[in-house]
């Protein structure tokens, strides 16, 4: 098929094909690191919701502890238990409400907030 075309034509299927290639690996390149830049959003999202957690189970343990005598600032360990409590419950709800968030993460993430209420109460 190509014996008989001349050598400039060769040269510009070939350098044609080469571009052809390079703008595939770009393209899946760029949807690679959409998809790698959009992990890593729900990432720090779920480590938000994570640090949250972590830091309202201390402020609870802090409230076991020195029950409702206030500290240096005036605030009692339930008043920060609570604060820290509201920021978990923002940080659980916002994730909730982000549509990358698969449904396997969705379904674990609601049965956490449907429970928020009676952690709160307890």
């Amino acid at each position: 098929m190509f014996s008989k075309r001349k050598l400039s034509t060769k040269l510009a299927f070939g350098f044609g094909a080469l571009v052809l290639i390079i703008a595939a690996l770009g393209i899946v390149a760029w949807v690679g690191s959409v998809q790698l830049t959009q992990r890593a959003e729900l990432t720090a999202r779920g480590t938000a919701c994570v640090d949250a957690m972590r830091a309202a189970a201390q402020k609870r343990m802090q409230f076991q502890i020195q029950g409702l005598t206030p500290n240096a600032d005036g605030k009692t360990a339930a008043d920060e238990w609570l604060d820290a409590f509201g920021v978990m419950a923002r940080e659980m709800e916002s994730t909730l409400k982000d549509p990358r968030l698969d449904a396997e993460a969705h379904a674990l993430l609601s049965n956490a907030s449907q429970h928020l209420a009676e952690y709160e109460k307890n």
